[in-house]
């Protein structure tokens, strides 16, 4: 099937009217993942391509044809292509580049992707482990993580690096902020202006190697999926890896914040990034941002993975697959890189002069979006972690919904919280004071009464102010 490149033929809004098609055919990530058999979207899998073309020719729909046209790569019927787009659809996509016609078939030349009630076109997903110059990457585990994790919420303006198919610039755009998107790549630029008509956004782009690219500007949110994995292959192409450690573009990102984020501002990166023996990643994170006032740096890391695991699926066909294999793991070797990890970056600039506040917290990658979770998480360790936090006496602390239970142990010696069966945080363990002050919070007493019940058991105030915090901390309360 000969090349056709994707390009804005049509005026936008002619565009922006098939998003009316998706929605009516309930193109979404949870239809999708349900029609194939998926918990998320985003584990699609190339080795299972038969399976689930045969399961959309099943249960024929309009949902069902645009997964075969759009992710699947499968010819369709003129009528039934119809009756998802309409003629009117089917010919601004086809002036588009992304619909093409043989033997009598339509065909998708690009995939397309829902992201929270908003769509992406990218390169194929299915490439059979080639990489192609330029290629725009499609919508992952790592796409979809950062936009269900990140809150745009109480921001004006936003900057997108390493942007790719322009889905965090086009959300921000969606939200209200004034959006700007760099990437290296022109092709992914084109996809991402594209995707803005879609979406009926505007996103300024630039074109270039990161900050480098942009006028001296700062911003309120800056979001990056960046390069990340480490690799001796120099053949790697520059949007799969930045060099043998994985980090020289993570490190040029951190340490160029105290020039680009605004005070209160955010930064949130989704990346693999590598477990060393010799440094904790929150101690690398801080090193690199060379500032040990004025920030809050929050990790959350999603998933964790063998690194002989992880080099497996980031091999691309070789003759030699043996030599290939044992040359990264000597390579992880000589750089002490014990595992990787799949994980969400938040640095936040507090705006003052108070010492940096570091957390690490285990969950799970989201399926649905956990942004309004994340922003009260984050406000948690903002306002707990400031030197000079002291809580207001009419406050009547509870326990944080988030938790169903708090267990103890026999001898009252530690506790843990048992999370909502839908949270997406696990329960935390607590020591013997953290859990003892937390049974005796029913919302119903202020702190100040909270306290004098402390101090009649014999306990001091110092104890009760610092294990609040704590559970403050710990997002226990409410």
């Amino acid at each position: 099937m000969p090349h056709i490149e994707l390009k804005l033929r049509v005026p936008p809004h002619d565009l922006a009217k098939l998003r009316d098609h998706f929605f009516a055919a309930g193109f979404c990530e949870s239809a999708i993942a349900e029609r194939l058999g998926l918990w998320d979207i985003s584990l699609l899998n190339a080795k299972q391509l038969p399976h689930y073309i045969w399961l959309c020719q099943q249960e024929k729909s309009t949902l069902s044809t645009l997964i075969l046209v759009f992710l699947l790569r499968q010819g369709v019927k003129r009528a039934d292509l119809n009756k998802a787009l309409t003629a009117e659809g089917i010919s601004t996509l086809s002036l588009c580049g992304a619909l093409q016609r043989k033997s009598g078939l339509y065909y998708g030349t690009v995939s397309l992707f829902p992201c929270l009630g908003k769509f992406f076109f990218t390169d194929h997903w299915v490439s059979c482990g080639t990489q192609d110059l330029g290629h725009v990457y499609e919508l992952g585990t790592d796409s979809y993580s950062l936009a269900r994790l990140t809150c745009r919420s109480g921001y004006s303006s936003a900057l997108d690096l390493c942007t790719g198919s322009g889905v965090h610039a086009i959300h921000s755009a969606a939200d209200g902020l004034q959006s700007t998107a760099v990437d290296i790549n022109p092709k992914a630029l084109r996809y991402t202006q594209i995707n803005a008509a879609l979406n009926s956004v505007a996103v300024e782009t630039y074109e270039g190697d990161l900050y480098e690219a942009l006028p001296s500007a700062t911003y309120d949110l800056i979001t990056v999926n960046p390069p990340f994995v480490p690799t001796p292959d120099r053949t790697v192409l520059i949007h799969r890896s930045p060099g043998e450690s994985g980090e020289e573009v993570s490190e040029r990102l951190v340490r160029g914040l105290p020039e680009r984020l605004n005070p209160n501002g955010m930064f949130s990166m989704i990346l693999n990034y590598p477990k060393l023996k010799s440094e904790s990643y929150l101690d690398r994170i801080q090193r690199w941002l060379d500032q040990k006032t004025g920030w809050v740096i929050a990790v959350l890391d999603l998933k964790e993975m063998p690194i002989g695991q992880y080099i497996q699926e980031q091999i691309s066909p070789v003759d030699d697959y043996g030599a290939e294999f044992c040359s990264y793991l000597e390579s992880y070797a000589s750089q002490g890189i014990e595992a990787i990890l799949l994980g969400n970056v938040f640095l936040i600039r507090t705006g003052d002069d108070r010492p940096n506040h570091l957390v690490q917290r285990k969950t799970v990658w989201p399926n649905i979006s956990r942004q309004e979770n994340l922003r009260a998480w984050l406000q948690a360790q903002l306002e707990y972690s400031a030197p000079h936090w002291h809580p207001s006496s009419d406050w009547k602390p509870a326990m944080n919904p988030y938790y169903k239970t708090l267990w103890r142990d026999r001898d009252q010696s530690k506790g843990i919280l048992e999370p909502q069966p839908d949270n997406w945080i696990p329960g935390e363990e607590l020591n013997g004071q953290q859990a003892e002050l937390l049974s005796r919070l029913r919302g119903e007493e202020t702190v100040l009464e909270l306290k004098n019940r402390w101090l009649e058991d014999g306990r001091s105030e110092r104890d009760f102010l610092q294990t609040l915090r704590e559970l403050g901390l710990l997002f226990a309360l409410h």
